[in-house]
């Protein structure tokens, strides 16, 4: 792999387009074949045809596969590496050439062939034995020769006449042929055991044989199939011939059976046109005059006003008993005179064509309905062929169809109609009456049976009581009024049984069910009023006595307040005095919690919003409270701030006297806080408390909750006061009031 690196660190240019495709493996293979790995070697050889051929006209393309040299004179760049390696490895006497007996043996054992151009063109094959040699150019025999070794231990070969020195290197590569002092050739050389040969030779004539076999047996198959495909083109031909004959002659038949359906169609148009009542001469005349009038109110420039006034005058007037042949002659001419105009002729033909397709119209919906209600008719027949009404059925389907036939006369078809309606709309009526009868009876007897199911399933259920022998001959009479299928009698026992039902069955269950309900009514009346009794008990107790952790609250502020008088001068004994207070009130309250506000800093403070810890993230704020419920408070103050908000100051019960306040109180802020910071204890409009607080007064009783908060400095309760003496004598802890409920 060394090689390479040398390759392409010579070989500098890249590119994409390649005339001739030599794989660097292949390059460097030229040389390791013949043992040659040495870069001293290699490196003169490349250097040399790279520069005799011109660098300019090789390049090396990258691909995925590896890199490809890309001459583009890819013979002579081969030539010369070849050159170049054969020089390197040609055989040196004393150095580099087999021993005599060892060289000996190898022609005696092997076949020898030899090539100037390392095996890419032409090549000679060497056969030695004892008495000479036999030697073949590209696999055909040319000659034989003899050979000899000399006095001086050479080996002689006498080839076309003339005698000549072989001198074969130590690894059997390569051959020197020296044929006068001035005239020596070096050729590559490889070599094949003669058995192996001669078997490798057997095998190819084997191989050659089976392949000509193959090919005999493949040319068969291929004139059999050639063979075969002119027969199927001779068929496809002759089908095709018998194809296109036949499509002709279904084509004849099909321009012959449209000629025939359009002289049919013809036939019928006629007839049916026969069928339009033809309008008398005057009716012409009125229509015609008409037409014209209508006419030049589009077009009033189209014909000579004056001529046609004339005209108009004329003929204003007509009717039965004045349009004589005067009149009638006057018409003619005043027909010739419209037909001077093209675009009343146009015109006049689209009213007529109009007027006959709106007239052929009518006849083919008659026709049409006619047919359809033949049909409808012989459908009737069908489904009641044991009706009374059989003979008229036929007698007028006969009529209708010779009416169909002959299509003589309009009115004709449009009675033939009528007829047959009338019939079909009659057994119409008919069959709906029979329809609903069979519903009723099948209503009637589905609500039987379903009866006779409800009697069995109570049987069932009363199989032991007093009604059963009732309820058995309820139910075989009813089964035997549906089997006899008479109408009246299944109506009769079906309402004889369902009043059986009601009066002996479903009205002592009602009347059970009924008392059940009074008194399961009056038993949830009567817990009710057990409830509400111990609930009442229950609200009084609780807005008459303080519970134990407002008790101990209350008790442990009044305990520090005994000797404030004597230490209230003494700032030391009031901090520590102050400090065990605290302490003891957070060791009797419940554990405190953690809130989470998300701080609007570009806002009012006052819009800072509470949030979970999840959601907490920068400029976050953190606050500790304590949470307790169901504490009794006196009214103290109720005072506003600037913008309203009320600020609540309720005392704490005396321990001795509920209805006696103390000086311990919990305050909701002070009413010159603008804000609240986010702590929302101030009661402002939006809040619910606010309407319930404007309503109280000083000295109401009300039942509290809510939520203290800690001091992040001391982590003991927010207070109001500042001085120590004032946190001991009057306490006020900030406090977040969630519920206030009057109770007195």
């Amino acid at each position: 792999m060394r090689l390479i690196s040398y390759i392409i660190f010579l070989l500098i240019f890249f590119t994409s387009s390649i005339y001739a495709k030599i794989t660097q493996k292949d390059y460097v293979s030229i040389f390791t074949q013949y043992g040659v790995n040495d870069r001293n070697f290699i490196q003169p050889v490349i250097n040399k045809c790279v520069n005799e051929l011109g660098k300019e006209n090789l390049k090396v393309i990258k691909t995925n596969e590896g890199n490809i040299l890309d001459h583009k004179k890819e013979k002579e760049f081969l030539d010369c590496t070849y050159s170049g390696l054969l020089d390197i490895i040609k055989p040196i006497q004393g150095l580099n050439s087999a021993p005599k007996k060892k060289l000996e043996e190898f022609l005696l054992n092997n076949e020898v062939r030899i090539s100037s151009d390392g095996f890419r063109g032409d090549e000679r094959t060497f056969v030695f034995d004892t008495n000479g040699y036999t030697l073949f150019k590209n696999g055909e025999k040319i000659g034989t020769d003899g050979w000899r070794w000399s006095k001086t231990g050479q080996l002689r070969v006498f080839m076309d006449g003339k005698k000549t020195t072989w001198r074969v290197s130590k690894n059997y590569s390569s051959l020197s042929i020296k044929i006068s002092s001035t005239e020596k050739s070096n050729f590559f050389l490889k070599f094949e055991d003669k058995k192996v040969a001669e078997q490798r030779r057997e095998d190819e004539k084997r191989i050659a044989e089976e392949k000509r076999v193959a090919e005999e047996k493949r040319l068969k198959e291929e004139k059999l199939k050639e063979e075969k495909r002119l027969k199927e083109k001779k068929l496809a031909e002759e089908k095709k011939k018998a194809e296109e004959k036949r499509k002709a002659e279904e084509k004849r038949k099909a321009e012959e059976k449209k000629l025939a359906e359009k002289k049919k169609k013809e036939k019928e148009l006629q007839k049916k046109l026969k069928l339009i009542p033809v309008k008398s001469e005057i009716e012409v005349a009125k229509q015609f005059i008409k037409n014209i009038q209508n006419f030049i109110k589009e077009y009033p420039d189209e014909f000579d006003i004056v001529s046609l006034s004339e005209f108009l005058i004329k003929l204003n007037s007509i009717n039965e008993s004045n349009f004589d042949d005067n009149l009638k002659n006057e018409f003619k001419k005043f027909q010739e005179f419209s037909k001077k105009s093209k675009k009343f002729s146009k015109y006049i033909s689209k009213i007529e064509k109009d007027i006959n397709q709106s007239n052929l119209k009518l006849v083919d919906d008659s026709i049409n309905n006619l047919k359809t209600n033949i049909s409808k008719v012989e459908k009737i027949i069908i489904d009641n062929s044991n009706s009374s009404s059989l003979s008229e059925w036929i007698t007028n389907i006969k009529e209708a169809k010779t009416i169909l036939s002959n299509l003589d006369n309009l009115d004709d078809i449009k009675n033939s109609n009528q007829n047959l309606e009338t019939l079909i709309n009659k057994q119409a009526q008919i069959d709906l009456a029979k329809k609903q009868d069979e519903e009723n009876k099948k209503q009637l007897k589905n609500e039987a049976n379903k009866i006779k199911e409800d009697l069995k399933n109570y049987l069932k259920q009363y199989l032991t009581s007093e009604i059963a022998p009732s309820l058995l001959e309820q139910i075989k009479t009813l089964e035997n009024a549906i089997k006899s299928d008479d109408h009246s009698k299944i109506k009769t026992q079906s309402q004889s049984a369902k009043k059986f039902i009601e009066l002996e069955i479903l009205a002592p269950i009602k009347k059970a069910e009924e008392d059940k309900r009074i008194a399961e009514e009056k038993r949830i009346a009567e817990e009710k009023r057990i409830a509400e009794e111990k609930k009442a008990a229950e609200l009084k107790l609780k807005f008459s006595t303080m519970n134990d952790q407002q008790k101990n609250f209350v008790s442990i502020n009044e305990k520090f307040k005994v000797n404030l008088s004597e230490i209230k001068s003494s700032d030391l004994k009031l901090g520590v005095t102050l400090t065990k207070r605290n302490q003891e009130l957070i060791d009797i309250l419940p554990s405190k919690q953690m809130e989470y506000y998300k701080v609007n800093r570009s806002t009012n403070p006052a819009t800072n919003r509470r949030i979970s810890k999840s959601q907490c993230g920068y400029f976050c704020s953190e606050i500790e409270t304590i949470s307790i419920q169901d504490w009794i408070g006196i009214i103290h103050q109720l005072n506003t701030t600037v913008d309203g908000f009320i600020v609540p100051q309720i005392s704490m019960p005396s321990l001795n006297d509920i209805n006696i306040p103390t000086e311990n109180y919990l305050s909701g802020g002070s009413i010159l806080y603008m804000s609240d910071s986010g702590k929302n204890y101030l009661i402002k409009p939006d809040n619910r408390l606010y309407n319930i607080l404007a309503e109280l007064k000083k000295g109401d009783k009300v039942l509290l909750k809510g939520e203290f908060f800690i001091d992040t400095d001391t982590g003991y309760l927010t207070t109001e006061e500042i001085m120590k003496k004032n946190q001991l004598g009057t306490p006020e802890f900030t406090f977040r009031f969630t519920n206030i409920q009057k109770i007195n």
